[in-house]
């Protein structure tokens, strides 16, 4: 399995690469930026590792700073570890979703402590539940000794499901996502 540390030291090591290359011809950024038809910033954030350019912007670069198809070969690398990385991801989310673990063989469910044991309602806060994965209890929870089956889908369903309302009320705003009128 690809750690994201893995993606993130690729790209840096990309705009490192390109910070070095592009100093050893005595250019700066402006430079750069001009002859490859960008612009500065663009070549800034490349070379901090914050941003990633496209393929054209790559080879461009190469034959700009006379690379020899190392700055077109280092991004191919990264972009190839990139996409593996997002499809193990994808292929994590989808076993987790339909309940299964690495092996494909169907996961039971997870027993998550509570604190304070079960509420007397019978529901379960959302701040109340461990981490899905097995890990430790979430921050604040303390010592509860008491566990509720949890299906480790309904973790990520609610996960999306809280990024989509969060999303829609960074658009609409609150009054529109929760059906309240101007008079409220």
């Amino acid at each position: 399995m690809i750690d994201p540390q893995q993606v993130e030291d690729a790209r840096r090591a990309l705009g490192v690469g390109l910070g070095q290359r592009r100093r050893s011809r005595g250019l700066t950024q402006a430079d750069v930026a001009e002859r490859v038809y960008s612009t500065r910033s663009t070549i800034a954030g490349v070379e901090r590792g914050q941003q990633v350019a496209d393929r054209v912007f790559w080879r461009r670069c190469d034959r700009l700073l006379e690379a020899g198809g190392e700055l077109l070969a280092g991004y191919d690398g990264y972009r190839d570890l990139k996409q593996r990385f997002d499809q193990e991801r994808i292929e994590a989310r989808q076993r987790a979703r339909w309940g299964e673990v690495d092996d494909g063989s169907p996961q039971a469910l997870v027993d998550v402590p509570v604190a304070g044991g079960l509420p007397s309602s019978g529901t379960v806060a959302t701040t109340a539940l461990a981490d899905p994965s097995g890990g430790s209890p979430a921050p604040g929870l303390g010592g509860g000794s008491a566990s509720v089956s949890v299906d480790p889908a309904m973790a990520l369903h609610w996960e999306e499901m809280l990024r989509l309302l969060a999303a829609s009320h960074n658009v609409l705003g609150s009054r529109q996502v929760y059906g309240l009128s101007a008079e409220s």
